[in-house]
């Protein structure tokens, strides 16, 4: 006999501030990979200049 999952997952304001609060926490996180991105070009073209001046 199977029973039935209940479901608790929290219901949306009807206000959309869920939403809001969703969309924000993506941009911080977009940003935070944005962030790590060019710090990782950068170290790249860093190493890559410094190896060319070790020539």
């Amino acid at each position: 006999m199977m029973t039935a999952m209940t479901d608790t997952s929290p219901q949306p304001a009807p206000d959309g501030r869920d939403e809001a609060e969703r969309k924000r926490r993506l941009r911080q996180r977009n940003l935070i990979v944005l962030a790590l991105l060019i710090a990782w070009v950068a170290l790249i073209y860093l190493v890559a200049i410094v190896r060319m001046g070790a020539q």
